[in-house]
């Protein structure tokens, strides 16, 4: 492996590659799990990132089918009104720790979709839920909002909100690889991405242990946990691509989206 770190976004949403690290399941030295911005991508070998964050690297980088975090019908991206979401007019609505994928798919997804006006999109860590105020809250919080539901405050799902809208998958995460390095040795980009493929599916094989431990970890419901990534996707199929040229193409990243290439480095066998 040439110099460097593969890189794993340390949000929620690749919890399954993280906790077998983490836990000790299996040794990965050149592995590092943190909060990935576009400047540690440029300088790693490969990264699994955030969808947004990837835009930024369209042209230098391209993005391998083999591994993502794909939702197609659940999210970790929670919406909080004080009513139903339907009979909110105008608000301004806070994120709290939000990714920038997340963001992207509220920003395309609430006034669209649920027909809000935002008169101010802001961040802050807390805010009121009333008749002017909503909020976006992702990763933990997310699931925290929803079992705490109650008969004052409603949430949404807006990775829900985002398929029902466009009728594609919301992909919060992209695996990555310099275009050279692809071209130059292919089988060292492989070779890195079994390792994350590896963890992954160490992740997945034990993930009653995953959830049971992510639930202590957040103080979320196990059950909330499973329900959540049940139908969570683990490579871009076709329709996933189509899904994270749409996020690009509301985001108005319409230069990542026709420059974006994605490629199968080694199709997995089902």
């Amino acid at each position: 492996m040439e110099h460097g770190n593969l890189l794993v976004d340390e949000r929620l949403e690749t919890a399954f590659l993280q906790h077998p690290l983490r836990a000790g399941w299996l040794e990965a030295p050149g592995v590092m799990v943190q909060r990935v911005t576009a400047a540690d991508v440029a300088s790693a070998p490969l990264a699994l990132v955030d969808s947004i964050v990837a835009a930024d690297l369209a042209a230098t980088h391209v993005v391998l089918r083999d591994l993502a975090v794909v939702w197609t019908t659940a999210s970790l991206i929670t919406l909080m009104t004080h009513t139903r979401p339907d009979d909110v007019e105008q608000v301004q609505v806070a994120f709290g720790d939000v990714a920038p994928a997340g963001r992207a798919a509220a920003i395309a997804s609430v006034q669209p979709f649920y027909g809000i006006e935002v008169s101010e999109w802001v961040n802050a860590a807390d805010g009121p839920v009333d008749a002017t105020h909503a909020r976006v809250e992702g990763g933990p919080a997310a699931l925290i909002a929803v079992e705490e539901s109650d008969e004052e405050t409603y949430q949404e799902d807006l990775g829900r909100a985002w398929f029902l809208l466009t009728d594609l998958p919301f992909v919060s995460h992209v695996c990555i690889c310099p275009a050279a390095r692809l071209t130059s040795d292919p089988r060292a980009v492989a070779e890195d991405l079994a390792q994350l493929r590896a963890l992954l599916d160490a992740g997945l094989e034990r993930g009653r242990e995953v959830r049971r431990d992510l639930a202590k970890q957040h103080g979320i419901d196990r059950d909330t946990l499973t329900e959540t990534f049940s139908e969570v996707e683990w490579v871009l199929e076709d329709d996933s691509v189509r899904g994270l040229r749409e996020l690009y193409r509301r985001a108005m990243l319409a230069t990542a989206a026709n420059r974006m290439r994605a490629v199968w480095v080694a199709r997995r066998a089902e």
